[in-house]
């Protein structure tokens, strides 16, 4: 565990918990799967696809804190049930380890509701904490709600895969001040200063055997 569970709100008041995704959340992403509209899954998956695959739902739900970090975000229900809203995961690449994948998806419902920037906030600081300092995104043209905020974010871009593809590059800073000015930095500054206070210390490394 990296990140202890974050209790707030969305600018408009829905409450909103945000936490580490486990294997016990393969239920509530498939939920979240089925809760987006076609425009959606192609906008995340680059194609429509009918449902994640067993081996995605796996590989979703198995982070390990260090170099696969995946949170989600749900809102809680008056049954005691959660309503998934959104999830953001980064991977570490292993040809530059200060660098990772990240992916971020909003279920439609939530969508437009400042809940992106909220889990790229809390991923970037995860992120900064292990030691990665960039956040690359593959994002279509046609999805200007991701473009629009990683450009608030002076996030760069460069060709994709495809032509209908930008790569995005994020620097991600320890210091939230170094985000601009803009909204999206805010919005940034935000969910920093809820993820320092959620963060679980490393451990400490045992003591080195005394002498005899």
């Amino acid at each position: 565990m990296i990140l202890r569970p974050i209790h707030t709100s969305l600018p408009d008041g829905t409450p909103i918990l945000i936490r580490e995704v486990a294997p016990g959340d393969a239920d509530l992403l498939r939920l979240g799967f089925d809760h987006m509209s076609d425009a959606s899954r192609t906008s995340r998956f680059f194609g429509g696809i009918a449902q994640l695959s067993e081996a995605q739902v796996t590989a979703f739900t198995s982070p390990n804190d260090r170099d696969h970090v995946a949170i989600g975000a749900a809102v809680p229900m008056e049954d005691g049930g959660l309503d998934p809203a959104g999830t953001a995961r980064f991977v570490r690449l292993p040809d530059d380890p200060r660098r990772a994948e990240f992916a971020l998806t909003v279920v439609d419902r939530y969508q437009r509701r400042g809940l992106g920037s909220l889990l790229l906030g809390v991923l970037a600081r995860v992120a900064c904490h292990n030691g990665i300092d960039r956040l690359l995104g593959y994002v279509m043209r046609s999805n200007r709600g991701m473009l629009s905020l990683l450009d608030g974010l002076d996030a760069r871009r460069e060709p994709g895969p495809d032509p209908s593809v930008h790569q995005m590059i994020l620097e991600v800073h320890d210091d939230p001040g170094d985000y601009p000015a803009t909204p999206a930095g805010d919005a940034m500054r935000r969910a920093d200063m809820m993820a320092r206070m959620s963060l679980v210390p490393d451990a400490m490394p045992p003591d080195p055997d005394p002498d005899p």
